[in-house]
């Protein structure tokens, strides 16, 4: 009876720990604990740079629509929103960009175009 009980116990330890674990798909500085594609969450920096040669500008944090404008290497981008989003369809980090061409005035890039500025 007791091994039952103590095999019990301890797979209720390593289950909690697991819940405090940062999953391995976490960005940094992520904040989701492990929920990616809910809601925006705050990003780690605001200002960001291009690092790929041109990368869109998109209205939703997807590619499913055309970029409304495109941004080249070097572009500072960023804002006062400082959000993330991650895409669970694409499987791609997006973070956001002020855009005057944007409806709501935020536009999204995907991170793996951008540095820290």
């Amino acid at each position: 009876m007791r091994k039952p009980l103590a095999a019990i116990g301890i797979a209720s330890a390593l289950t909690g720990l697991l819940a405090l674990a940062t999953p391995a798909s976490a960005a940094p500085g992520d904040t989701t604990s492990g929920q990616p594609g809910g809601a925006p969450i705050v990003a780690a920096t605001c200002e960001w740079v291009v690092t790929w040669p041109s990368a869109g500008v998109y209205e939703l944090p997807t590619r499913m629509d055309p970029a409304l404008k495109v941004k080249n290497s070097g572009d500072r981008v960023g804002g006062g929103y400082c959000m993330e989003h991650y895409n669970t369809s694409e499987l791609e980090w997006y973070v956001s960009v002020s855009c005057s061409c944007a409806s709501d005035g935020i536009g999204w890039m995907r991170r793996n175009a951008l540095r820290p500025a």
